[in-house]
């Protein structure tokens, strides 16, 4: 058995001693603590119903907006209201907007290659210069051509302006010019001329 020396446990004795001493001083010095009403009862609707009510209560809920906030709206039938915002974007809704209407009843996979009207020239004119005969067909944009329709690959000159054509060859007709995507033969264009 060991024995420790009498000033140590007098040391630790004294230090519980005065934390015990300041703990009822502390408890005594205190406010009593307010219970926390129980959740559902009067007292606790009453305490939402407040703070709902109060300032910080709505914070975050509102825009401040100035006096004349009528006629200063960030948007207007779908449209920013701000100067410089384009008027017909992408993302006006179709109800105001019949660009947007008309994009929206297109199938993606008609929507075409974005080609300029001058790029649609220049493919007209190389396709004509290659002398290929017409062929009689009933086909439309997104439609599958069957294997039995001969593709033809556009001149290079065109393909070498043009790159998203690299992938692409026509069919002639009477009246227009069809570009297929020749891996899954598919059209995506139609050219008129």
């Amino acid at each position: 058995m060991r024995f420790v020396p009498v000033p140590a446990t007098l040391l630790v004795l004294s230090t519980l001693v005065c934390a015990v001493a300041q703990t009822k001083s502390d408890d005594a010095a205190s406010p009593p603590q307010k219970q926390n009403p129980l959740s559902g009862s009067p007292e606790h609707r009453r305490q939402i119903d407040q703070y709902l009510n109060s300032t910080s209560g709505h914070a975050g809920t509102q825009e401040p907006m100035p006096a004349d906030h009528a006629n200063n709206s960030v948007f207007v039938n779908g449209t920013l209201n701000v100067p410089g915002a384009p008027t017909d974007g992408q993302t006006v809704p179709a109800k105001f907007s019949q660009r947007n209407k008309a994009i929206d009843k297109t199938p993606i996979m008609a929507m075409g290659l974005g080609l300029s009207a001058d790029q649609r020239r220049k493919i007209l004119d190389a396709v004509r210069a290659t002398k290929v005969a017409p062929v009689v067909l009933d086909a439309k944009v997104t439609q599958e051509l069957m294997s039995t329709v001969k593709l033809h690959a556009l001149p290079q000159s065109v393909v070498s302006e043009i790159p998203n054509l690299k992938d692409v060859k026509f069919v002639p007709l009477a009246d227009k010019v069809l570009l297929v995507y020749a891996p899954n033969r598919i059209v995506v264009s139609e050219l008129k001329p």
